[in-house]
């Protein structure tokens, strides 16, 4: 089940009271006063304006989706809502529920869960759904589900239109960067296949999409190597770093290696606080390039009427 246009639709008004109740009942919440964060919410709700050509407007419903606040304040909303709508009233049908994508293991008829998703598109709520409904298998965002021998099996899955690229072997990124995304492609493939012969051939489609974007094929057979022998790994403990921010380019390579080895002198210095003693994580920002250079997203200029004074 995916949500039409979830960002733009929701109410000031309901969205704010969805995001008190998520903090009210949220027993690890730990920040500034509820009232304080509402206000600032509201703020930002209710001020958020654009342009379009060369006239203004104020968004009245829903929020920007690059908002920093945008994720949040829509997963508060949804969480009200299925609380309200879906949980509640279909308690009994539902044998497993996975959001933010709606994902329900539905245990009824089809036709009854049609009739739900008919009685949640009829409710006086701006929210409105679409559906893949099946008894066979169903696309659930990257994955694709279906109905086994032992139960629910799971395989890769991409779109027809899907063309994502991959980064080629010679961009200018991080040499860091570009020796892991193999592995990690290769595991998410892994990981993502309950049947081992499924895995193997969309490895081997996988292997092929990095050749044809200049990987070498000894480096590629390594990273599969360490793919299938790495243990799968849960969400890591968070680690507090000290970030060294700069923009990549040619010679980043360099600057971090004098960076790591005359670290021990900052190190041992003892005026600087502990966070110091280690060496800090270098971050790269994305230097410009030449969509940067050449496309320009503010056109107000080609809106000006043509006059006689202008020409």
């Amino acid at each position: 089940m995916d949500v039409c246009s979830l960002f733009m639709v929701i109410p000031h008004i309901d969205g704010i009271m969805a995001k008190r109740q998520v903090l009210c009942n949220s027993p690890i919440y730990r920040g500034p006063p509820f009232e304080f964060v509402l206000e600032l919410l509201s703020l930002i709700l209710h001020n958020n304006h654009f342009r379009f050509e060369e006239q203004w407007y104020l968004q009245v419903a829903g929020t920007y989706m690059g908002s920093s606040v945008a994720p949040m304040y829509a997963n508060a909303y949804m969480y009200v809502y299925e609380i309200q709508h879906i949980l509640s009233p279909y308690e009994d049908h539902i044998t497993g529920y996975y959001h933010y994508d709606l994902l329900i293991i539905w245990k009824g008829t089809q036709v009854e869960a049609q009739q739900m998703m008919e009685t949640l598109n009829h409710l006086p709520s701006p929210i409105r759904f679409t559906a893949n409904i099946s008894t066979d298998k169903v696309q659930y965002l990257d994955l694709e589900l279906s109905c086994g021998p032992n139960g629910i099996e799971h395989t890769l899955f991409s779109k027809p239109t899907d063309h994502t690229t991959l980064l080629h072997a010679h961009s200018a990124h991080p040499t860091a960067l570009k020796k892991s995304i193999p592995k990690a492609q290769f595991q998410r493939v892994i990981r993502n296949n309950s049947n081992q012969a499924k895995a193997e051939l969309q490895l081997e489609t996988m292997t092929q999409k990095f050749v044809n974007r200049g990987y070498e094929s000894l480096v590629l057979k390594v990273a599969l190597i360490k793919a299938k022998t790495a243990p799968i790994q849960g969400k890591a403990e968070p680690i507090q770093w000290m970030v060294f921010p700069m923009t990549f380019h040619n010679s980043s390579q360099q600057v971090s290696t004098v960076i790591k080895d005359n670290w021990k002198m900052v190190a041992t210095d003892c005026s600087l606080p502990k966070i110091f003693k280690e060496l800090p994580m270098i971050w790269y920002r994305r230097n410009r390039n030449l969509r940067d250079i050449l496309v320009h997203i503010d056109l107000v200029d080609s809106y000006s009427k043509t006059t006689t004074s202008n020409i």
